[in-house]
Formats: structure tokens, sequence, C-alpha cells
């Protein structure tokens, strides 16, 4: 999983590099809810079935 700090350290080169009035984080890192990669993809998957079956 990513580390506040490392969210920081890209942060900082976005800033550092591009100079934007803002950068906003999205996801479960902005809700303070991160999860590991697999369990994203997890549901990923799930909610791509869950929509193939409405289909």
């Amino acid at each position: 999983m990513i580390s506040k700090s490392q969210i920081d350290e890209v942060v900082k080169a976005i800033v550092e590099n591009y100079e934007p009035e803002q950068v906003i984080l999205f996801g479960s890192y902005a809700s303070g809810v991160a999860f590991e990669a697999g369990e994203v993809i997890h549901k990923a998957e799930n909610f791509r079935t869950f929509i193939l079956s409405k289909i």
C-alpha cells in the first residue's frame, strides 16, 4: 500500500514541476479508507460482473 509520505513526495514533485493551483486526491486515499491493490481489483471485477449481468 502507498504510504502518506509517498503521496506527499508525488504531490511535491507535481507542484514543483507543474505549479498547479491545487492537487486533488480522489479515491480511497482521499476518503481515508485506502485499499490494497488486490482488493481494488477484486472490487472492480465484482462491479464489472454486476454491470454485465444487468445488460
